[in-house]
């Protein structure tokens, strides 16, 4: 399929590396296969997608309360410090050097205990996988958690084989026999199958030798273009896909300043967000973020979910643009009513200042400007008529003659 070239110009857009360098991963994109009580308490995992260097993937014994992590306990974090392929088996000597650090203590009980794996930070988790060991009943629905016991976060299940139970004994690993080829889901269920499991309460194990081999690592939706443009005190995204396959809808989620990417929208509560199912044909997106702060840098990335609910990353495409702060400290709001509204709407003007204003759609397009018919002058203020268009959130965009802009959202319900 001939792919059309597109030049699209970004103001002020440039690479922030602090942002670009994490793989962000879902919830069984990686795996335990090894994972000792003894001493010294090693263990190994798998991931089933590229890590690019920068990912930062953490391991805790602490458990989950349904709410927090527990206060005690541990983490193990590894840092990926160069790319490492799909399907390589990572391992955990015990002993914290080279890529891992260690916080608090990480100490596997042989009395019982989880290992949960999560990016992001203590506080506000993004829960990958979880298994435990050395104890019948680890993951707990009701009663007091212990510390040797865990409740199962939201985000993981023993049906995705997001959750696993290895058993009583105190050292495991995955049986490289009972397959190592295939798809990341086929993989990901030989491996929560207790039966492919090797058990020596004992003697533990060394490193597993070996690595995994992914036969299907194609996304549900290929990306072609994203970009950001500031405009006034609005951010326009724009996006366009090459072929989607069973997408359900799109995420979009924004950093500030190098923090931890947060939510926006997503195709749930914003049917602009919806995919296109299965397609072969380039699609085009578009998006506003009126919400945006004075200043700075703001960084956006996409994900795609997938029929099946599985959410995917488009982290190779995190797109970053600065904000800065308005030139003039004095901003004035800008007083729209009634809003929510059914015909018209009043926008006030008593400074005489205004010399510009453009009404947006939610997915960017200019539905009027002051020269349209649809906006008429009276008195100080300005007569908004929203008659045949679609019902749904707008963007209000004003200049002043000293340059200043502001924006509302208005909401019309016809």
């Amino acid at each position: 399929m001939k792919k059309r070239a597109r030049l699209i110009i970004v103001t002020m857009l440039f690479a922030y590396t602090g942002v670009l360098a994490q793989t962000l991963l879902s919830p069984g994109d990686i795996a335990i296969v090894t994972l000792n009580s003894d001493s010294p308490k090693n263990f190994d995992f798998v991931c089933f997608r590229e890590l690019s260097m920068g990912t930062e993937i953490h391991f805790t014994d602490k458990g989950w309360d349904g709410s927090n992590l527990s206060s005690t306990e541990g983490i193990i974090s590894y840092l990926c410090t160069e790319a490492v392929s799909a399907g390589t088996i990572i391992s955990f000597n015990g002993i914290i050097e080279g890529n891992f650090t260690e916080t608090g203590s990480f100490i596997l009980s042989g009395s019982g205990d989880n290992c949960l794996i999560y990016q992001g930070n203590v506080e506000n988790p993004h829960f990958l996988y979880g298994t435990g060991l050395a104890r019948t009943t680890i993951w707990i629905s009701s009663g007091l958690m212990t510390s040797n016991t865990s409740y199962i976060p939201n985000a993981l299940s023993k049906a995705d084989h997001t959750i696993m139970e290895l058993g009583a004994g105190d050292n495991y690993q995955y049986d490289m026999e009972a397959g190592n080829e295939g798809s990341a889901d086929n993989l990901l269920s030989l491996i929560n199958d207790t039966e492919n499991w090797l058990r020596d309460d004992a003697t533990v194990y060394n490193a597993l030798a070996g690595k995994f081999t992914i036969s299907d690592q194609s996304l549900s939706v290929s990306l072609s273009v994203f970009a950001v443009e500031l405009d006034g005190d609005i951010v326009k995204l724009h996006w366009i896909t090459a072929s989607e396959t069973e997408n359900a809808g799109f995420s979009l989620f924004r950093s500030i300043s190098g923090g931890r990417f947060e939510l926006v929208v997503s195709f749930t509560d914003n049917s602009l967000l919806a995919g296109k199912g299965s397609c072969s044909t380039e699609t085009e997106y578009n998006l506003i973020d009126a919400a945006i702060p004075d200043k700075a840098l703001l960084s956006y990335m996409l994900s795609d979910t997938d029929y099946s609910g599985k959410e995917h990353f488009h982290d190779d495409y995190i797109q970053t643009i600065e904000v800065l702060k308005k030139k003039n400290t004095e901003t004035k709001e800008i007083l729209a009513y009634p809003n929510p509204f059914n015909t018209s709407l009043t926008l006030e003007n008593e400074s005489k200042d205004l010399s510009k204003m453009a009404i947006y759609s939610i997915n960017g397009k200019i539905v009027a400007t002051l020269s349209s018919w649809r906006i008429k002058h009276q008195g100080n203020n300005y007569i908004i008529d929203f008659n045949g268009l679609a019902a749904g959130v707008y963007f209000i965009k004003v200049i002043n003659k000293m340059g200043e802009t502001a924006s509302k959202k208005v909401m019309y319900l016809p």
